[in-house]
């Protein structure tokens, strides 16, 4: 099986992992850190370009690199994304995974 990296187990990510955690929530899933990462370059984007345009907020992003759990992320002029983490895991039958080395 192909995931995203485990992002929750940088140590980089500890207080954000404490804070998920804190609320109740697996910050484990493979799309959580992801999908947080999104919404933070966005709310960075719209501090950056100081708008909320849509347009300008997509040139603004395509233009700059930004800092996340998910490490720094950079984006190719068609707006795909120039770098992502992916791990080839081996699932397990009690639903754990262990990646492949």
């Amino acid at each position: 099986m192909t995931l995203p990296a485990d992002f929750s187990a940088d140590p980089a990510n500890a207080d954000l992992v404490a804070a998920f955690k804190a609320k109740n929530q697996d910050p484990t899933g493979p799309f959580v850190m992801p999908a947080y990462a999104g919404v933070q370059i966005i709310a960075d984007a719209i501090k950056g370009a100081k708008t909320e345009d849509a347009v300008k907020l997509a040139d603004y992003i395509r233009k700059n690199s930004f800092q996340t759990p998910i490490g720094k992320v950079a984006f190719k002029e068609n707006g795909d994304l120039k770098e992502f983490d992916f791990v080839i895991f081996t699932w397990h039958a009690d639903a754990t995974k262990t990646p492949v080395k």
